[in-house]
């Protein structure tokens, strides 16, 4: 019976949202603003946002906070609307809005035949990074999480997919990146590096934003397995609707390093970029839930 309520509800649903990614997009806008307006009103998710933002930035007095509140809510509105726009885009048009700086630091591993890790967060846009299989040479692994309603599930997967890259479920992702490497395929594999992970699969803690947080380890330790080297994804607003991305060298030789340094670089290459722009991450996530159990060992 669940999967027939999921099916009427998508089904009715995705026309309506064909036909509105059919007008342009200034006038997709106009919906962000309704949506911006009803979340400040509603105060959707307020309490969660208040709190990550007090203990993330209390160097911030409570009048800077309410601004990057308003400012997130404004964000968060215009994210929304950008992930379901971009099912009209054409190629063209999303290589327009989400431009790449420095593209050729990272091709040129493919163009030698190496993979790569590219590490990114949910910060600014991390959905339109779709545009870049059309200009690199990689084939690109785009890991993310499935979601429960199936139907939505291969409704994101083809959006995801529509201009080159795999949408890759997280349990798949070491099969698909040792399936690659055995045909001599070199793949860009793409981690959001800031997702809570689950309770049983926290393999590492530290201070993040003045508070101990838990992490992944998945692109630590593929990167040390496989030798691939490893970038981080800085996404800067630019304008609405303009994004530009810029690849920054975190390793080239994972092997070598001690356990946890490439952990610990992301960790502090996303701090700096939070505060320098902290309304563009997403602070309606609960990203401190899980907490430290006394034989979870922090960092000195």
């Amino acid at each position: 019976m669940k999967k027939y309520l999921q099916a009427i509800i998508f089904w009715f649903f995705y026309p309506v949202l064909r036909i509105f990614t059919w007008m342009p997009l200034r006038l997709q806008y106009l919906f962000a603003n309704i949506l911006y307006f009803l979340m400040l009103v509603s105060g959707y998710r307020k309490k969660v946002i208040r709190n990550n933002l007090k203990n993330a930035l209390p160097e911030k007095s409570e009048k800077e906070r309410k601004s990057i509140e308003r400012k997130f809510y404004r964000h968060l509105a215009d994210s929304l609307l950008e992930s379901v726009a971009q099912m009209g885009f054409s190629r063209e048009e999303l290589a327009r809005r989400f431009r790449f700086k420095n593209p050729e630091l990272i091709n040129r591993y493919a163009r030698e035949g190496k993979s790569v890790l590219l590490a990114t967060a949910h910060y600014a846009n991390w959905e339109w990074f779709a545009s870049f299989p059309p200009i690199s040479p990689f084939k690109v692994l785009a890991i993310y999480k499935p979601l429960r309603n199936p139907f939505m599930d291969r409704l994101f997967v083809k959006i995801r997919e529509r201009t080159g890259a795999i949408a890759c479920p997280m349990e798949e992702v070491v099969r698909k990146i040792y399936f690659f490497r055995d045909k001599n395929i070199p793949t860009l594999t793409y981690f959001i590096v800031d997702q809570r992970p689950l309770r049983k699969s926290i393999g590492y803690w530290d201070i993040f934003l003045h508070q101990e947080t838990p992490f992944y380890l998945g692109i630590e330790k593929i990167a040390r397995k496989t030798g691939f080297p490893v970038f981080f994804m800085k996404v800067d607003k630019v304008a609405r609707g303009y994004y530009e991305a810029e690849f920054i060298l975190l390793e080239e030789e994972p092997a070598q390093t001690k356990p946890y340094e490439i952990t610990r670089r992301h960790i502090r290459l996303l701090e700096e970029i939070i505060r320098e722009k902290p309304e563009l991450w997403l602070w309606s996530h609960r990203r401190w839930k899980h907490k430290r159990l006394a034989e979870e060992i922090l960092p000195d």
